[in-house]
């Protein structure tokens, strides 16, 4: 179940969080990128801390989408606001197929009861 993200540059990317291998592959990165960001030395100057968000986002991007994929999306700009448009997006599509998907789960009633 592909869903797409729209930038407001025009770029599109095919997301699909129901697909296990993706999924874990998704988490495992989100897990380092969020280690690393919290990791950032906030005493440095603010093009430092700047770079090293970007930076580790395109990592991010790249690792969980395939190579220069940051760069196609961003269209060869290094654009803060777009990089984190699209870090807001993914993970706003995944509360919500996380959310269709609960609603899915709570429709399959297992009835213990059996009719002989």
């Amino acid at each position: 179940m592909d869903s797409k993200i729209t930038l407001s540059n025009g770029s599109e990317l095919s997301v699909n969080f129901m697909d296990l291998d993706f999924r874990k592959v998704f988490y495992n990165e989100v897990m380092h990128f969020s280690k690393a960001i919290s990791e950032i030395d906030e005493s440095k100057g603010e093009m430092d801390i700047l770079n090293k968000q970007y930076n580790l986002t395109e990592k991010f991007i790249d690792k969980v989408f395939g190579d220069g994929e940051m760069k196609r999306l961003l269209k060869d700009k290094r654009d803060l606001a777009l990089s984190m448009e699209l870090i807001v997006s993914l993970t706003k599509l995944k509360q919500d197929v996380d959310d269709e998907f609960a609603k899915m789960s709570d429709s399959i009633k297992m009835n213990d009861e059996h009719t002989d």
